[in-house]
């Protein structure tokens, strides 16, 4: 999934703008989860015994610690701009 929106700087942000941006943010984590579910579940379907599995399963882990590091940024993001937002 790609993110498409940007957080807003919460020091000048309305209360509406954090309203939507939360709204955003919620459902593209769940976006974020359901992919990583979708990869594990690809995964799964691989043999172990086929001989690009090892190329596979590295590529699958690099995707889902990607979709992982995604999250942990927009949180950070979202994190400072409700702190920002909170000392208007």
């Amino acid at each position: 999934p790609k993110k498409n929106f940007i957080v807003p700087a919460g020091s000048i942000a309305t209360e509406t703008e954090m309203i939507e941006v939360m709204g955003k943010v919620k459902t593209y984590q769940a976006d974020l989860g359901s992919y990583r579910t979708c990869l594990e579940d690809e995964i799964k379907q691989v043999s172990p015994d086929l001989e690009a599995f090892a190329d596979i399963e590295k590529m699958m882990t690099a995707k889902f610690n990607a979709s992982v590091e995604d999250e942990e940024m927009l949180a950070e993001d979202w994190s400072a701009a409700v702190k920002a937002f909170k000392s208007q």
